[in-house]
């Protein structure tokens, strides 16, 4: 059983991460918009393939599961969509 100050931290936790993930959302709006109306795409896709290339590196000891991989290539998509260009970052589909 749960005591009342537990139940209480769990509740506050609860709020905290929808607080925090309805940040994250429209935070993500305000990025694709800005990316969607970018002046030079080009120019954009090739600062993102280097940025993202620099954050793999300071990364790559780190192993993600499946489904961090999944969340990765759902953010992946939604900025691809919205570059009317292609970022490059993803491996060659065979």
């Amino acid at each position: 059983m749960i005591d009342k100050q537990s139940a209480q931290h769990i509740v506050t936790l609860f709020e905290n991460s929808e607080e925090t993930a309805i940040q994250l959302a429209v935070h993500e709006c305000a990025l694709l918009s800005l990316i969607a109306s970018h002046p030079r795409p080009e120019d954009f896709a090739a600062e993102f393939r280097t940025t993202w290339q620099r954050f793999g590196q300071q990364h790559s000891a780190i192993e993600h599961g499946e489904k961090m991989l999944a969340h990765i290539a759902e953010a992946l998509t939604r900025i691809e969509e919205s570059c009317p260009v292609p970022l490059g970052v993803r491996p060659p589909r065979s």
